[in-house]
């Protein structure tokens, strides 16, 4: 008998809960679902930049603190070193840290301009230092239209496409920073941005 009725008031708690809850959504006025939506994502990018500004302060001390290590180990070097070491760490600190990567690793020349190619980027992204290599190589034109022509259309690309491609591609700065903010911007950025200029409200 008491497990009819243990078993009659479950059944009637759980009832209960679904009229309370299909109430509250069908009285509830639902154009303030994408407001809140638009604010959740706000919060998530805020907290993210946040996260990244700490990031980036705590690499600024530890850099500045090797830099400090360094100058440390080196009184005895005399003033022209020092004078040296002084104007490198002002041009390290004018120059822009993405552009000083990619000239780094960026391995190809073509018409005065310097490229990376699809394994250069892939180097850019996952090693630390560029490998070892003696200047940068010099394409032709008649070199650069080859790969032209050879790189697959859109809908035969795969998740292995960098790979695939190796050295067979030429990546310009503003390509890079481009892919570069797509490899490290979170998806909830990318939502916002759509939902911005998003005017009929499919996205």
């Amino acid at each position: 008998m008491t497990n009819f009725i243990v078993k009659h008031l479950r059944t009637l708690a759980i009832t209960s809960a679904t009229l309370t809850s299909s109430y509250f959504f069908y009285n509830h006025d639902h154009r303030q679902i994408p407001n809140r939506l638009f604010s959740l994502l706000k919060v998530e990018a805020a907290d993210y930049e946040r996260r990244n500004a700490k990031v980036a302060s705590n690499r600024k001390h530890f850099i500045d603190q090797k830099y400090k290590k360094i100058d440390d180990d080196d009184d005895d070097d005399d003033d022209d070193d020092d004078d040296k070491d002084e104007s490198k760490k002002t041009h390290e600190t004018v120059t822009n840290i993405r552009e000083k990567r990619f000239r780094e690793f960026a391995s190809v020349e073509y018409n005065g301009e310097i490229y990376m190619t699809p394994v250069d980027f892939l180097e850019s992204v996952i090693e630390e230092r560029p490998r070892p290599r003696v200047g940068r190589r010099r394409f032709t034109d008649s070199l650069v239209q080859s790969i032209l022509y050879s790189t697959p259309p859109k809908h035969r690309g795969s998740k292995r496409f960098f790979r695939n491609l190796e050295d067979a591609g030429l990546i310009s700065f503003s390509e890079y920073l481009f892919l570069w903010v797509i490899l490290t911007k979170p998806h909830t950025q990318f939502e916002i941005a759509f939902a911005m200029f998003d005017t009929d409200g499919n996205v």
